[in-house]
């Protein structure tokens, strides 16, 4: 997989240009020049086991790519990783007895946390659409420091709908796309996070009601680590093409409220990558592929190929 995606990588600081001609730059000095390798960690955090007919993890019968669905996004994930040398896992989890199943995240990367250097935290609809861009690039484009815990991207706007704002009016944060380096306060941020709901009197409804976790990271704990947060532009990860707001995931895609979608961007992400690489096969092997028929008539010899 390395070796078919290597002619393709893009490199850790050099500009960026997508199909639809928006172009990425670093504007600053990028920070992270060298590759991560196994210190970076590809994670899937989910209380599913993901082993029933034609998920990731079943062993019984054959794999068919056509019935598969939201769980296409594991395998675009353990590809992505593949490609760039970094590690993989899937954390199937037990959830907590007494609040909903997506708490079950945090101490599942608080552990990891002391394994890796960066965890890289994705729902199962999220999707790596450019896989040739490696996550240092990402990194420096979006300004993640030496000094940075966690970044994760804000929420979009869509008109009529309340859930992107806190109750100070602030934007929230998506915690379904996280970046999580290891950094003397990470850990201390993450036990608040997860005792936030049994500790603070006002955050104990985020136990049972939407958006758990999440809900309790906007409206407490963001604001007592503010100065090692980063927030991503939602256009830059989160929403995918097409999403009715003002966020697109270019870069990072988030299919929170189409993934029926999922297996299509996956199968999309892939085919791009591929086909990228053939055509640069195929531009190297022009003299010996391309021949030009200049002249008409069957008595016509070809012009040698320049």
């Amino acid at each position: 997989i390395r070796h078919l995606f290597a002619p393709v990588l893009h490199d850790y600081t050099s500009p960026l240009i997508l199909d639809d001609g928006k172009i990425y730059r670093i504007d600053d000095d990028p920070i992270w020049t060298k590759p991560f390798g196994k210190r970076l960690c590809i994670v899937d955090v989910d209380t599913r086991s993901m082993n029933k007919t034609n998920e990731p993890w079943n062993t019984a019968g054959a794999f068919n790519w056509h019935n598969i669905e939201t769980s296409a996004g594991v395998l675009n994930h353990y590809l992505y990783s593949k490609i760039h040398g970094y590690d993989y896992k899937f954390i199937h989890t037990t959830p907590y007895p007494d609040r909903d199943t997506p708490w079950s995240r945090i101490p599942a990367l608080s552990s990891l946390l002391k394994e890796y250097d960066l965890v890289v935290s994705v729902d199962i609809d999220v999707i790596f659409p450019q896989l040739h861009i490696p996550y240092e690039w990402l990194l420096n484009i979006w300004g993640v420091t030496a000094d940075t815990a966690i970044a994760l991207p804000t929420e979009p706007f869509m008109k009529g709908w309340n859930g992107s704002k806190d109750r100070k009016g602030r934007r929230n944060d998506n915690a379904g796309f996280m970046t999580l380096q290891k950094v003397p306060r990470v850990q201390e941020m993450l036990k608040k996070w997860v005792d936030c709901p049994v500790k603070r009197k006002a955050c104990a409804h985020f136990k049972h009601r939407w958006p758990a976790e999440q809900g309790a990271f906007n409206e407490f704990i963001r604001y007592e680590y503010w100065d090692i947060i980063r927030e991503i532009p939602c256009d830059d990860a989160l929403g995918y093409p097409g999403m009715n707001s003002n966020c697109h995931g270019r870069l990072v895609s988030h299919y929170t409220l189409a993934k029926k979608h999922v297996k299509e961007a996956a199968q999309t992400a892939l085919a791009y990558g591929v086909m990228q690489q053939l055509q640069l096969d195929l531009q190297s092997r022009t003299s010996e592929l391309k021949i030009e028929r200049l002249k008409f008539g069957l008595d016509a010899e070809p012009e040698p190929t320049s």
